[in-house]
């Protein structure tokens, strides 16, 4: 009874053994290198880019087995398919975009399915200014072309419209003025950046007109 006992217990441990010892059949699948092109930008997956027009896009792909689709989709949209039935793609096509920000993705499936996600922004405006100090306006009107204070020191700010956000501003304060039998101009330049959507840039003033000149620049220098 005690060696049947024994007996059982060693032939357990073999199979354990056996089972533990048992190779995996096959390979694991190699998953398709995907290549995007936005315009200039080789993007890599998760990456973004800026264009001002409708990009010419290239997809390309390179598997170890047969590619069955490749999809190429706009905010979730099909705008492309294909079929290779081999182990390379590569296709170039203009892509239209409205303006503003989207998200590009290419859908691969070979055995298994692979995605290559990008966002591309599309920014063909030029930013806008909605003053709100030392005057107002709406949102895309132009702002007065004169405006009287009764102080040297005063706030121009407003706030910004544009797809990709303004970078750095550059404001000119020109003040012409007589000194006995000559004129003279007395000139500053204020500049600043890192905006969050408005601005806030005091300007000290001379006596009698003074001219000021407000530049904007978007992240692609895009200019009002």
């Amino acid at each position: 009874m005690g060696s049947t006992a024994a007996r059982l217990v060693c032939s357990a441990l073999l199979v354990a053994t056996l089972a533990a010892g048992v190779a995996p059949t096959g390979t694991a699948a190699t998953p398709p290198e995907i290549t995007v092109t936005v315009g200039a930008a080789s993007l890599a997956d998760g990456d973004a880019t800026t264009v001002e027009s409708n990009p010419t896009v290239d997809v390309g792909v390179d598997a170890d087995r047969s590619i069955r689709v490749v999809s190429i989709r706009v905010d979730g949209t099909t705008v492309r398919r294909a079929t290779p039935n081999a182990t390379s793609f590569d296709e170039s096509f203009d892509l239209e975009l409205a303006s503003g920000e989207h998200t590009l993705t290419v859908v691969v499936k070979t055995d298994g399915v692979t995605t290559h996600e990008v966002t591309v922004t599309k920014d063909v405006e030029r930013p806008y200014v909605q003053y709100t100090a030392p005057f107002e306006t709406d949102q895309y009107a132009p702002p007065p072309e004169s405006v009287s204070v009764n102080r040297s020191r005063v706030v121009l700010a407003g706030n910004f419209t544009d797809v990709t956000g303004v970078a750095h501003l550059r404001i000119v304060r020109e003040t012409t003025f007589s000194v006995g039998a000559n004129t003279r101009t007395d000139r500053e330049i204020y500049t600043a950046s890192g905006f969050d959507g408005s601005f806030s840039q005091p300007l000290f003033l001379g006596v009698g007109r003074n001219n000021i000149t407000a530049k904007y620049y978007d992240r692609l220098a895009d200019i009002v």
